[in-house]
């Protein structure tokens, strides 16, 4: 629940921090490029590190017992810790470009506390944090004004997509056949 209520005002408050004037906007074009894919790689760093701190805490917590025990084959298992590690890629990646932009402080991370007790719970927060994940990317290329970062934030939308329908077709087995405008419930 407390996740659900800062997810929601970070995606109010993120609009309003995107369209707030800056102080590059008296630069020349290449530092406005510069700070708007600095923006564009702060929004999706925050996100791998949420996901990071998500999935390495919950499978910490959860043993390869617990999802037996709820019914998940080891594969389920094994598929989250793989989304795992392509989160820390992720992470990783994003980090070193942001010190490479000069902006090494924007990758200091947040600590995070999820209520996950349960698998149950693991899994209906992980859908959720793909999905979100999938629309962070999404935006992420809408605003991208470098073509490498276009190219690597649209192989980041293959992942995170990719998971996203893992999760709901193999793993809650959602049928995908009438979600033409599915509306995500927080």
């Amino acid at each position: 629940m407390k996740l659900s209520r800062c997810l929601t005002l970070l995606a109010a408050l993120l609009p309003i921090t995107l369209a707030a004037p800056t102080a590059s906007s008296a630069r020349r074009q290449d530092g406005a490029t510069n700070d708007s894919n600095s923006r564009v790689l702060v929004d999706a760093l925050s996100l791998e590190q949420l996901a990071v701190s998500f999935y390495d805490s919950s499978l910490a917590l959860l043993s390869a017992d617990d999802f037996r025990a709820a019914g998940y084959a080891d594969s389920v298992r094994q598929g989250y810790e793989q989304v795992l590690k392509s989160a820390k890629a992720h992470s990783d990646y994003l980090v070193g470009e942001m010190t490479n932009l000069g902006h090494a402080d924007a990758a200091v991370g947040c600590d995070y506390t999820f209520p996950v007790k349960t698998t149950e719970d693991f899994i209906n927060m992980s859908e959720a944090i793909q999905a979100h994940a999938v629309s962070t990317y999404a935006g992420a290329l809408d605003r991208s004004q470098s073509d490498t970062y276009t190219t690597v934030l649209g192989e980041m939308l293959g992942d995170e997509t990719r998971y996203a329908t893992w999760i709901s077709t193999a793993v809650k087995h959602q049928d995908l056949a009438d979600t033409s405008f599915e509306i995500l419930a927080g």
